[in-house]
């Protein structure tokens, strides 16, 4: 083995080690993380949205890190960006069912958006690969970060609506939007239900149906409610 191979070897191992390390630093950090205060909405949006380019980066690493097709044909090149986006997967997966196991929330949307940092990954990689026209890598780039901007509109419309909030103080709402009644959803239901997953109404979902919360259970995360005819 020649002195270029060695060299080559040497720095693909590199390369390896630190994917790892970079994987193994999100997965840790997405399970002991500790969660945000449930009462801001702006911050629960934003630490559920964390989870896109946290999966974003997990796939850029492998794909990095692993890089052992430099010449590959297009389909190899394919090929082995949907394994990496599979292992992805499975670590999104797998880290619900440890917070689940160790008695965290797990939440099946958080896998999605897991599933969306996966995919805006592969768009972007896919985007640089030698053959691919400018007109083609503009497109890809433009769809990863459009879908990137999706994600990130909940805690954009939250953040807009606590300002608003703010500006209407001493007044809590108006009760004329969707939004500002989503300001009460944990005065109803609490950090418990939203962490239990628990099937009740929102307050939205309260009023069209006449239905009124004791306030006695106010942030227990209970399901003693009262249906009554709408006035």
């Amino acid at each position: 083995m020649n002195t270029g191979s060695v060299a080559i070897t040497g720095a693909r191992n590199t390369r390896g080690r630190l994917a790892v390390g970079v994987v193994g630093v999100c997965i840790a950090v997405a399970i002991v993380a500790p969660d945000p205060d449930p009462y801001r909405r702006s911050l629960l949006h934003f630490h559920d949205f964390l989870h896109v380019p946290g999966f974003a980066l997990i796939v850029g690493a492998l794909l990095v890190g692993f890089d052992t097709t430099y010449d590959a044909p297009r389909r190899l090149r394919f090929r082995r960006l949907l394994g990496v986006s599979a292992v992805a997967t499975v670590i999104g997966v797998g880290i619900e069912l440890i917070q689940w196991l160790v008695g965290g929330s797990a939440d099946p949307w958080d896998v999605a958006r897991d599933g969306g940092g996966i995919v805006i990954a592969g768009l972007w990689a896919a985007s640089r690969w030698r053959e691919v026209r400018v007109a083609a890598r503009r497109l890809l780039q433009g769809a990863a970060l459009a879908l990137a901007v999706a994600f990130l509109l909940p805690t954009l419309g939250a953040l807009l609506d606590e300002a608003y909030a703010r500006h209407q103080f001493p007044v809590l709402a108006d009760f004329s939007t969707r939004a500002e009644l989503t300001r009460f959803d944990l005065l109803v239901h609490g950090p418990q239900h939203r962490a239990a997953g628990a099937a009740l109404p929102s307050p939205c979902t309260a009023l069209e149906q006449g239905v009124t919360y004791s306030p006695a259970d106010r942030g227990t995360g209970t399901s003693a409610i009262q249906r009554r005819s709408p006035p």
